[in-house]
């Protein structure tokens, strides 16, 4: 098919759906993750487009960025102020003596970011402080270690555990012991709140 071809026939169709059903049939679905900065970010493409020519349309929302604003949010403080104005490698290599890590901290995945990075250092720097004498523990069921032995030269010291069941076995234990900060988790913004599906 030609495009003009092709670009009628899914004009006609969202119109059709759009007439038939409203913009709530309409899904704005993108995994757009590796994209090459912000006007190439797939996602936002095609959401600015459904807003635009449909007046809506239905998006997802993943857990990978609503659970982390709940939990960080009752343990450490405000998430973006986290997230915005955390430290740098540079202070993890000259201060940090344990770094553990939930999930991996393969150095790939700090490639992609929104708005990009002009300097990856993040191989170097966990090689840096591994031979500082900083530890890395690694709670993922993944094989390499926290950079991936292979990439990053450094000893193993991953524990093999799925991340989520061991943080909530470590939760589940600090309250069977007891042993948990009451008045902490008190003063937290989810005590005493029922807890909502994300």
């Amino acid at each position: 098919m030609e495009w003009d071809e092709v670009l009628d026939l899914l004009a006609g169709e969202l119109k059709r759906v759009k007439d038939k059903h409203g913009a709530g049939a309409i899904f704005g679905g993108s995994y757009g993750w590796s994209s090459a900065g912000r006007f190439h970010h797939a996602q936002s493409q095609v959401h600015r487009f459904l807003n635009m020519a449909l007046g809506g349309y239905v998006r997802s929302v993943t857990v990978t960025a609503p659970a982390p604003r709940r939990s960080h949010s009752a343990l450490l403080g405000n998430y973006d102020d986290l997230t915005r104005r955390n430290i740098g490698w540079d202070e993890v290599v000259e201060h940090t003596d344990i770094v553990l890590a939930f999930g991996g901290m393969n150095t790939k995945n700090a490639r992609v970011a929104g708005g990009g990075i002009s300097r990856h250092t993040e191989h170097g720097d966990m090689i840096a402080a591994s031979k500082r004498g900083a530890q890395f523990v690694l709670i993922s069921p993944l094989k390499d270690g926290p950079a991936g032995r292979s990439q990053s030269g450094m000893a193993d010291g991953g524990s093999r555990h799925r991340p989520v069941a061991l943080m909530l076995a470590l939760a589940h234990t600090l309250g069977a012991d007891d042993t948990h900060d009451r008045g902490f988790l008190a003063s937290t913004a989810l005590a005493g709140r029922k807890s909502r599906p994300i």
